[in-house]
């Protein structure tokens, strides 16, 4: 098993599901369960595309989306038999391509969160949109952050806040960036 630099997520059943990785393990998808004896299942072939450095974020519908990875400005749903749902491969993502310096690769693991309003909120290297992941359509562009990227290599992170009545059920979120980082 290649699982090197794969994204997880966490099903509601308590299952762990991995995507992609390096080499031969680029278009596998991995799960264990929660149970004490519950042991890796490999499920080769699963990506429609090589996926090294993607995000995964869960979805409301247990599906799980996909994002980016090197050389990937595209996102895709797991499982594909999914009842009901289109199956669909690659999704082609200009976002990513926009976000991509060439030869620095700073858009990898994109941070993704899911928004109450069924969107998904997608920052990477300085930039951020809400995405309907269903139809394509950039819902928001965020103003770009100053300061230098904060995806890998950069290594940052985000995190979305509490959501309160207090401040009117508002999205806050907050992006680090690497301390070490020159920027």
């Amino acid at each position: 098993m290649h699982a090197s630099t794969v994204p997880g997520a966490w099903l509601a059943d308590g299952v762990l599901t991995q995507t992609g990785g390096w080499n031969d393990g680029s278009t596998v998808m991995r799960t264990i369960g929660a149970g004490p004896t519950d042991d890796w299942q490999e499920f080769p072939n699963t990506l429609a595309v090589a996926r090294w450095y993607s995000s995964d974020q869960i979805l409301p519908d247990q599906r799980v989306i996909v994002v980016g990875g090197r050389r990937q400005f595209n996102y895709e749903f797991v499982p594909k038999n999914a009842p009901g749902l289109l199956q669909l491969g690659a999704i082609n993502f200009p976002f990513l391509a926009q976000t991509n310096d060439p030869g620095a690769e700073n858009n990898l693991y994109p941070f993704t969160h899911l928004s109450p309003d069924g969107n998904l909120f997608i920052f990477a290297n300085q930039q951020s949109i809400l995405l309907n992941y269903n139809t394509g359509a950039t819902v928001k562009t965020f103003p770009v952050l100053a300061g230098g990227p904060r995806n890998y290599p950069s290594s940052g992170s985000s995190v979305l806040l509490p959501i309160l009545a207090a401040n009117g059920y508002a999205l806050q979120f907050v992006l680090l960036q690497d301390l070490m980082s020159s920027s």
